[in-house]
């Protein structure tokens, strides 16, 4: 799996100071146009340097090709003549949360290639985040927060669709989202939830789903980096994995997922320098 390196916070700072930090006197207005706090933020800019994720005012970013030397690296449980055989196609490029096209642009391409392709297959193809994308006709393109009343938690997060492209065909997607639950008892809690995978059907058979595995694999470590440098001193960190897949490979996905979060995890254990934040074993609660 691809490694990068771990550092800093560079505060110590508490809940309240990162909420005054955050904060900073700025405001937002609800419907009624009543100016309300705006929600603070753990996770910011600055703690995702050196990784291939970004956050930018569009919310997480990532735009990278997935090609061969990915595949060896981060693999698992697939044979080397395998890895061979995806060798000679072009590297897919993976976006998170693409620019053009929109998810109802997405969606009608899948549509259109399952209709042309395997019209009797049986899948809700836009389940998941990029249904929920195409309600609101737009990508989730803030990491956003609230806090729960009553409960002392403050939740940040974003929905990601990371499509997948040879040329300007789109050969599928992976979407979920991922979610960080901060508690005043210092307890954090970093949920990752893939809702779906699809590879168009005449792409299947070539490596694409590995692919989107291995990039929504980068997010996801860049992300559990980004939280370990984010969290205030003495925080206790949990991660989870929910993959309640159906569908034919969801298995194989949602263990390299955790896989990749459990190689996070033992890369800030071993090698990060803020001991004062204990780190959990990542856990996944799957329906397979």
């Amino acid at each position: 799996m691809r490694t990068t390196g771990i550092g800093r916070s560079g505060s110590g700072r508490s809940v309240e100071e990162c909420a005054q930090e955050q904060a900073g006197g700025a405001g937002e207005k609800d419907s009624g146009g009543i100016a309300v706090r705006r929600r603070p933020l753990f996770v910011q800019k600055k703690h995702f340097r050196e990784c291939a994720t970004q956050l930018r005012k569009g919310g997480l970013y990532l735009d990278i090709r997935i090609g061969e030397v990915d595949r060896q690296i981060c693999a698992i449980d697939v044979s080397e003549r395998r890895l061979l055989s995806f060798g000679n196609r072009t590297a897919m490029r993976a976006v998170l949360n693409p620019e053009r096209p929109g998810p109802v642009g997405v969606l009608r391409s899948l549509r259109r290639a399952k209709r042309h392709e395997k019209p009797k297959e049986r899948i809700n193809v836009g389940h998941g985040e990029l249904s929920n994308c195409c309600a609101n006709g737009e990508y989730d393109r803030v990491w956003t927060s609230r806090d729960e009343e009553g409960e002392g938690e403050h939740v940040e997060g974003q929905g990601l669709v990371m499509t997948g492209f040879d040329g300007r065909s789109i050969v599928g997607y992976m979407g979920g989202h991922i979610s960080l639950h901060v508690y005043r008892d210092k307890t954090a809690w970093l949920h990752v939830e893939p809702s779906l995978v699809y590879v168009i059907p005449s792409r299947r058979g070539q490596g694409y789903g590995m692919d989107l595995s291995i990039a929504w694999g980068y997010v996801c470590g860049d992300v559990f980096q980004a939280v370990y440098r984010a969290l205030p001193e003495g925080y206790t960190l949990q991660s989870q994995v929910y993959a309640d897949y159906e569908s034919f490979g969801g298995e194989k996905i949602g263990r390299y997922i955790h896989g990749c979060l459990e190689c996070a995890r033992d890369m800030a254990h071993e090698c990060g320098e803020r001991k004062s934040i204990t780190l959990e074993p990542v856990g996944l609660d799957a329906g397979f």
